[in-house]
């Protein structure tokens, strides 16, 4: 496996690092800074939501109705899953093999001799 990807826009190739370190300036120069990035990420942990409800009709109260903080369960579910992620702990996605592969077949089914 190689440490280079071919950029099509450019027409050249740039190592891993190249990469990771002209992205992390970028995210640099537009203020996205990983302090800010690790706030933002610690209040998606916290994620809640409120539900909100019009009590109408004829014998409602005619008033919105607001339920207490709840927590945001979809968030904080897509969050969990990017920490993992920015802190390489994802399990594999790939699965490489080295080496042959045995395949077993069973022997044919004969008639017992009498």
């Amino acid at each position: 496996m190689s440490n280079t990807q071919t950029i099509p826009e450019a027409d050249y190739e740039t190592s891993a690092i190249e990469a990771r370190a002209a992205t992390l300036k970028a995210h640099h120069e537009v203020g996205l800074t990983p302090i800010l990035v690790a706030r933002r990420h610690k209040q998606a942990l916290n994620a809640g939501i409120v539900k909100a409800k019009f009590n109408g009709g004829p014998f409602g109260s005619q008033e919105w109705v607001y339920s207490k903080r709840l927590a945001d369960h979809k968030t904080r579910l897509a969050a969990v899953k990017l920490a993992l992620e920015v802190f390489d702990a994802m399990p594999s996605q790939r699965i490489e093999h080295s080496g042959g592969v045995t395949i077993l077949q069973p022997e044919p089914i004969t008639k017992r001799k009498k």
